[in-house]
């Protein structure tokens, strides 16, 4: 047994940035509009197998698009650089695994391979304080490890799950703060930056 699907998300966003002296607004620095397009395509199947085993896969393909495009770049303001731009990320394609086995009616272990992705907002997109388009983000991606143990007790009065995993994330995104000369943050953008454990 399986189910197949597609799944499909837009969402557009239009953020306008002033500048700010002294709790004072100022004028108009960035007028970005941006369009972010997600779409998957995934499946999964499974198929009982003997000794009360049953085996788990599926996999899912991934695609990511940002269009910006940057309203200040008019003939009224010809001395502003065009933020605007497609951005297509590669599609990740992101597989699981699974077998788990029945211990008569009331037990069961299991262990599982699995990877996912998290691709960048439309908010990590643009830099907000600068109006200027964000290029060179990467989706995080991660690997995880899983083995547990789900059963009941005392008539199913008690139940429990128990597991253990080892999940790996690799294109961190992470705030990366600008500092003035004297330490201030003056604003902060996203970037990807190393590798996170999670045990």
């Amino acid at each position: 047994r399986g189910t197949s699907g597609v799944d499909f998300e837009k969402t557009n966003v239009f953020a306008q940035g002033y500048g700010l002296t002294n709790s004072v607004l100022g004028p108009l620095r960035s007028d970005i509009e941006t369009h972010n397009m997600t779409y998957s395509v995934f499946t999964q199947w499974d198929a009982s197998l003997p000794s009360d085993f049953t085996l788990t896969a599926g996999a899912s393909a991934n695609f990511l698009e940002y269009s910006i495009i940057d309203r200040m770049a008019n003939t009224g303001n010809p001395t502003h650089a065009d933020g605007s731009g497609r951005k297509t990320f590669d599609p990740v394609v992101t597989p699981r695994v699974a077998l788990s086995k029945l211990f008569g009616p009331h037990f069961s272990a299991y262990a599982s391979v699995s990877q996912g992705y998290s691709p960048p907002t439309s908010s990590d997109a643009v830099i907000p304080f600068t109006g200027e388009p964000n290029t060179g983000l990467k989706p995080e991606r991660a690997t995880q490890y899983e083995i547990g143990s789900k059963g009941s007790f005392l008539g199913e009065r008690l139940s429990y799950q128990l597991s253990l995993f080892d999940m790996r994330v690799s294109d961190k995104l992470t705030p990366q703060g600008v500092f003035d000369t004297d330490g201030t943050v003056l604003y902060s953008y996203t970037v990807n930056a190393g590798d996170q454990k999670d045990r």
